[in-house]
């Protein structure tokens, strides 16, 4: 509305048509343009000197200011075909290897956008504006000359008014100057503020700066007291080179930093980094090498024993053979008291035999002795048949037991196997498999760091100008400058902790050493009570080389996994290469421990008390996507021997126990059948039984009809003679 209501008053004013034509059209483009412009300025410097509508240059920028604002996308665009037209690129070139331009913004795709934009609606604005008001005015004028009420209404056209405003031109002079006199004063404070709000971005800590101090004239910068974090630092010497700041390149011709330093110790440092480290995995590893020997009680029971089976056998046929003994014992009882009778028989076959006066009497002794002897047969077999059986059930049940002798030592042997398949464990990789872990972590801390620098140790590339939307993107060109847009020839910075002084050097580091074409050269050296000394040197030119020398690092207690350290004295050599990408180092590391202890293992525990020296070689090759570690070391082979030594004596205790503990459970279970060897005595008792028959049957071998003849005739022929 503003911008209405000075439109119509410039209208009805008299003041030159194409001034207020020039007035819309330098608002229009100033609106199209972003705030802080090199153009933006030339523009005002217009409106000031040539005598235009200024409230209604002023208000037509804020119009056009709100309208660019959501025509950005569409200027970005334009300027990008613009900027990248080939027949225009010698023309854009020559404007970028000019001082300055390169601040003007004049490539950037807004910027440029919002120009041409801004030139080409202001001359189509300029004509048709133009008319618009010749012909408003005319028609205005012209009816209210009619009416003598109205002239009043008609400006003074009479008076001529000069183009340029010389106080126009005082006043642009005036303001910029006294704002360029504010800035001046104000400079240091608002550096100050502003790299305050930076560095907490950067840092995501608090910064405190106590005072920046600026010399323009030097292109020199001191910065006093600056904290960020826990991190203090007491001064900061910063010079820059004019002459490549006219070309938009930051020389930092010399930078010295002293005296950074915090109340945290190296080894604080050191844990809080640590922790935020990936842990090992504790059984991962110890999968890996092959040392936990498994108790026998747990192998026993985990395995289905074979004697186990046959001692069910056993039982089964004890169980027969105990109810068949039983049996046998009962029928053994019963037989006596037919044994008794037969004896009672015999003793009557006796008195019979003695009584002899007729053949009828030796027929029926005949006949007597023929039931006994048949009584006999039938007691005999009886008792027989059940003797047999339990023969081949005592048979049987001593084949069970020759079984489950057999069947134990089969147990024994397959239990034993594995303990022997643990003798072929890969012992020989110690270091690899608990070192690795932990080497792996201070890569991954090396890769973080590496690619904060990586943008300074690439190779030169083409620039990939891609359009952007809104914000715009700069476009660049052939550089005549040969020189790197950061470099930073000299730089010392001394730092310290509560227990470690440091000391950085730097020689020409730049984004691009090959157009540099000096080597750059980073080298810290420090001191602590930690370690003697400690040297690191990284030249860069077509490539990066690395050499890192620590002597005797000095450590209470070194953990490494489940390896623990205590006191020993390191030493560290390392050697490495960086090809852009493609990296190759190598480090050699001399450890002397005192003592060493392993955490959760028994048998690795015994083994690396021995350990007395040792020597760690680690290769790592790769990338940053990809890389691999490779650790060689004589503990390795001292390990193996050890380890070796150790496992063969466990692995024996272990099988002699798992012996004991397979006898006692087979004992167990046999007792559990309530197998007893004294009951194969009824067997015994059976064949006396038989034998007492025999010497029954064989008594009766006397009554035989020749012989009861016999005496049948003595008895006749005595009788005989007597009578």
């Amino acid at each position: 509305m503003g911008f209405v209501f000075k439109f119509f008053k410039e209208l009805n004013s008299a003041g030159n048509e194409k001034l207020i034509t020039l007035a819309v059209i330098l608002g229009l483009i100033s609106g199209f343009l972003p705030f802080f412009n090199i153009f933006t300025l030339i523009i005002l410097f217009i409106a000031f000197t040539i005598r235009i509508p200024f409230g209604l240059f002023l208000a037509s920028w804020g119009v056009f200011s709100i309208l660019g604002y959501f025509l950005d996308p569409f200027f970005a665009k334009t300027g990008y075909i613009i900027l990248t037209t080939p027949f225009l690129a010698p023309l854009w070139e020559f404007l970028y290897n000019l001082p300055l331009m390169r601040w003007s913004g004049y490539n950037n795709t807004v910027v440029m956008g919002g120009l041409i934009w801004g030139v080409v609606f202001g001359v189509l604005i300029y004509y048709f504006l133009n008319k618009s008001i010749e012909f408003y005015r005319n028609k205005l004028f012209g009816f209210c000359s009619k009416y003598p009420a109205l002239k009043w209404i008609i400006p003074d056209f009479s008076k001529k008014t000069k183009i340029i405003r010389i106080s126009g031109v005082l006043g642009f002079f005036i303001i910029f100057g006294g704002i360029g006199l504010l800035i001046t004063l104000l400079f240091d404070p608002v550096i100050k503020k502003v790299t305050e709000y930076s560095l907490s971005k950067i840092f995501h800590k608090p910064v405190k700066i106590e005072q920046i101090n600026t010399s323009l004239f030097n292109a020199q910068i001191d910065i006093n007291n600056i904290q960020v974090g826990d991190i203090k630092t007491d001064k900061i010497n910063l010079k820059l080179s004019w002459y490549y700041l006219l070309w938009k390149k930051f020389d930092i011709e010399y930078l010295n930093i002293v005296n950074v330093h915090t109340e945290k110790s190296i080894k604080d440092i050191i844990i809080i980094s640590s922790n935020t480290s990936s842990q090992n995995n504790k059984s991962n590893i110890l999968k890996k090498i092959n040392v936990s020997l498994p108790k026998p009680e747990d192998l026993i029971k985990g395995y289905k024993l074979e004697s186990l089976q046959k001692i069910e056998k056993l039982r089964k046929d004890y169980e027969e053979f105990v109810v068949l003994a039983n049996q046998v014992k009962k029928d053994l009882a019963n037989s006596k008291n037919s044994v008794n009778q037969i004896k009672n028989q015999i003793k009557e076959l006796e008195k019979l035999s003695k009584n002899i006066k007729t053949p009828d009497d030796i027929q029926k002794i005949l006949a007597k002795v023929d039931e006994i002897k048949k009584n006999i047969g039938l007691l005999k077999d009886k008792i027989k048949n059940e003797k047999d059986r339990l023969v081949v059930l005592k048979k049987q049940i001593l084949n069970d037991l020759d079984e489950i002798k057999k069947a134990s030592q089969n147990d024994y042997k397959r239990l034993a196997s594995k303990y022997d398949m643990l003798k072929e464990g890969k012992y020989y990789e110690f270091a690899q498999t608990f070192l690795q872990p932990e080497v792996k972590k201070y890569v991954e801390k090396f890769l973080k760091y590496y690619k904060l620098i990586q943008p300074y140790l690439k190779k030169e590339t083409k620039e990939n100008n891609q359009y952007i939307r809104s914000k715009g993107t700069y476009i660049t060109y052939k550089d005549k400058i040969k020189y790197p847009d950061f470099v930073l020839e000299k730089g010392i910075i001394s730092a310290k902790s509560s227990d470690i002084d440091a000391k950085t050097e730097v020689v020409n580091l730049s984004s691009n050493q090959i157009l540099l074409n000096k080597q750059g050269i980073i080298t810290i050296s420090a001191v602590s009570k930690y370690f003697k000394s400690a040297m690191l040197t990284v030249k860069y030119l077509q490539k990066a080389e690395m050499d890192l020398n620590v002597k005797n690092i000095f450590i209470n207690k070194l953990n490494a996994g489940e390896l623990v350290l205590l006191n020993p004295k390191i030493n560290v050599f390392s050697h490495g290469n960086i090809d852009n990408e493609y990296y190759n180092i190598v480090t050699s590391v001399y450890i002397v421990p005192e003592k060493i202890t392993f955490a959760s293992n028994k048998y690795i525990a015994k083994v690396v008390q021995k350990l007395k020296k040792l020597n760690v070689k680690i290769l790592i090759k790769g990338n940053n996507q990809k890389y691999n570690i490779k650790i060689t070391s004589d503990i390795d082979k001292l390990f193996a021997n050890y380890l070796k030594e150790e496992m063969n004596t466990q692995i024996k205790i272990a099988k002699s126990k798992l012996k004991d503990i397979l006898k006692e459970q087979i004992k167990e279970e046999i007792s559990k059948t309530g197998f007893d060897a004294n009951k194969f005595n009824i067997i015994n008792d059976v064949s006396s039984f038989e034998n007492s028959i025999d010497s029954l049957k064989s008594s009766l071998n006397k009554y035989t009809k020749d012989q009861l003849s016999k005496q049948l005739l003595k008895k006749g022929i005595g009788d005989f003679i007597k009578f």
